[in-house]
């Protein structure tokens, strides 16, 4: 089962839509949840095992995240229909998602997501020290 299910898109756009901009193709609506998938991933794969979270299934995935995955992947969707149909709320959505991405990457929001099992993940603390001075002449 994948991390999104046709169903999942019930919330944010209607059947018969979804169908249109996918272009009647489930291949075409695979394409880009794959393509958002790997975007998210790019942000996520620092503090998160991404592998955990995107291989959960039914009520155990975060809602947040799912939605900013969907909105993704209708932005991918949208974006080759002719006329630009549609793409001004998708726009304003999609660069909400991706803020909320940058602001988990960079720790300012911390979702209920699965961390590591390994220690072998960079950590978001950092240190460094200026150089040191010598204040004699």
């Amino acid at each position: 089962m994948a991390f999104i299910t046709q169903e999942d898109y019930e919330m944010l756009i209607a059947p018969d839509d979804l169908l249109l901009v996918q272009q009647s193709s489930a291949a075409n609506r695979q394409l880009a949840e794959q393509t958002a998938i790997s975007q998210a991933e790019s942000y996520l794969s620092q503090r998160y095992d991404c592998q955990a979270i995107f291989n959960t299934t039914g009520e155990h995935r975060n809602k947040m995240l799912l939605m900013v995955i969907m909105d993704l992947v209708l932005y991918h969707l949208h974006a080759h229909l002719p006329g630009r149909m549609g793409i001004e709320i998708r726009r304003q959505r999609y660069d909400d998602a991706l803020s909320w991405l940058k602001d988990v990457a960079n720790g300012n929001i911390t979702p209920d997501l699965p961390r590591p099992l390994s220690e072998n993940y960079a950590t978001p603390v950092r240190y460094s020290s200026r150089p040191k001075h010598n204040p004699y002449f």
